[in-house]
Formats: structure tokens, sequence, C-alpha cells
């Protein structure tokens, strides 16, 4: 699935969730929420979901 304010990787048992809005210091907005909801409800198999900031600019 494709999003658009995160990006969700999956390695082995462990998604990793990173929001991507590095310019205004990852604040949170309706459209990282909608597709976290629509990420943490995907059908996988993960044991783990960690939540990543990525540094800032």
């Amino acid at each position: 699935m494709a999003f658009s304010a995160i990006e969700y990787n999956v390695a082995g048992r462990v998604a990793t969730v990173t929001l991507k809005r590095p310019q205004r210091l990852d604040a949170f907005t309706f459209t990282m929420r909608r597709e976290l909801m629509e990420a943490f409800d995907l059908p996988m198999k993960v044991s783990e979901q960690l939540p990543s900031w990525p540094d800032n600019p």
C-alpha cells in the first residue's frame, strides 16, 4: 500500500513507521493519522511496530 505522509516498511516480523514531514519537524497531520490507522490495520504478520523519525534538515 502506498502512503504519502508516512513510510511503512516490514523486515521479518518488525514493521517500522517513519513520518515523512521533516520540513515541518514531523508535525502531525490528519493525513498522517489516517495513514497510520490504515497501516496498523494491514494484514501483516508482525510482532512489533516501531515509530521512527528522519533526521531534521
